[in-house]
């Protein structure tokens, strides 16, 4: 793990794998670290390749107190964890609420995104019910207790993980504080960007969701296609909310794929 400096002056931690000429850069969701990419990282090729994998503030290797949690910020961090491994231009893979940072990429420096994969995308817009405080303060409460995450875990997948995936997941994200917990949700819940994004350079996108996703289901991603990303590809998987733990080969062969298509 190498770790480089925010905009802001954050310690933010990364691990890079591959040294190909083409950047992708993987953004991980809610109460996760980059860890949560290893298992679809592991089925891409990595050839011509160089996956980056940050850790954003307050995660992980990137552990902090009395951090600025926002959506500007959190893409700043995954902008300096590119910068750090050598990326000019690059593609933005995010998972859930990493899915909104990454997207903000082409507010930022959009001349610097090639290409997006969104994979169960938290959208642009605001997300009323999970923006309530009493939401908030319930999923954040979970901090340090690895049994209060078994029960959201098996509430955002189709069905229950197997226990040599689910152990590391939940043990991970009981390290994280609830200050974090709470910020990050707050910062991807309660920010609406969407007029920004109209603005931003419009790059080839694909758009991966889960049948079962109790948050993001197909319908609701098609509406927000339309508005963030008109002219991506839908690909629709049969499991729930947490498509990298869940299906990591089948999420890792359409991001195969997308890559490919976009080097031709």
């Amino acid at each position: 793990m190498e770790t480089t400096t925010s905009l802001d002056g954050t310690t933010v931690g990364y691990r890079v794998v591959g040294d190909g000429p083409l950047g992708v850069v993987l953004v991980h969701g809610w109460s996760c670290t980059g860890n949560a990419w290893n298992t679809v990282v592991d089925e891409l090729p990595t050839a011509g390749r160089r996956y980056v994998l940050p850790d954003l503030r307050g995660h992980g290797s990137s552990a902090g107190e009395g951090l600025e949690h926002s959506v500007k910020r959190y893409a700043e961090d995954v902008l300096a964890a590119a910068n750090a491994a050598g990326l000019d231009r690059f593609v933005t893979i995010g998972h859930s609420m990493g899915a909104k940072y990454a997207q903000y990429i082409r507010v930022l420096a959009g001349d610097r995104v090639l290409g997006y994969v969104g994979v169960a995308p938290t959208p642009s817009s605001t997300v009323d019910e999970e923006a309530d405080e009493d939401t908030i303060a319930w999923m954040s409460g979970g901090a340090g207790s690895p049994e209060a995450f078994v029960g959201i875990q098996n509430y955002i997948t189709k069905e229950p993980l197997p226990e040599h995936v689910l152990r590391p997941a939940v043990q991970e994200a009981s390290t994280l504080t609830s200050e974090v917990l709470a910020g990050s949700m707050r910062a991807f819940a309660t920010a609406d960007f969407t007029d920004e994004l109209a603005h931003a350079p419009q790059v080839p996108a694909l758009i991966i969701g889960g049948t079962a996703d109790p948050f993001y289901p197909p319908n609701v991603l098609e509406l927000r296609i339309a508005i963030e990303n008109p002219g991506a590809r839908l690909a629709v998987l049969d499991y729930g909310h947490d498509l990298p733990r869940e299906c990591p080969a089948e999420v890792a062969a359409l991001i195969d794929q997308f890559l490919i298509d976009l080097t031709q």
